[in-house]
């Protein structure tokens, strides 16, 4: 889903990826938690010619240590139409919902 120069802010990485193998890399970690699964709550997009915007909410939830985990948290992808290849996420930024006191 990534343009081969894509760039990734995960929600939960220490560092910005970049490139498809290193944005693989970041997944592949990720998805190993213990019942990983998301869900979009909200999403906006607007599309312009030959790339989008697309920002909104969706919240991960897993099991650590056989307590149940959730991360509630924004994003925005910047989508890029790439030749030959189609629509493809140039940057994608997450970042956890700041908890309201």
């Amino acid at each position: 889903m990534y343009a081969p120069d894509g760039v990734l802010v995960g929600t939960v990485a220490q560092r910005i990826k970049q490139g498809r193998p290193d944005i693989a890399r970041y997944f592949d970690h990720f998805l190993r938690k213990d019942g990983i699964c998301g869900r979009f709550t909200s999403d906006i997009v607007q599309v312009f010619p030959g790339w989008a915007i697309h920002s909104g909410t969706y919240s991960f939830a897993w099991r650590e240590a056989g307590r149940a985990v959730e991360v509630p948290a924004r994003f925005t992808f910047v989508w890029r139409l790439v030749p030959g290849e189609g629509w493809k996420i140039a940057t994608h930024h997450s970042s956890a919902l700041p908890k309201v006191a």
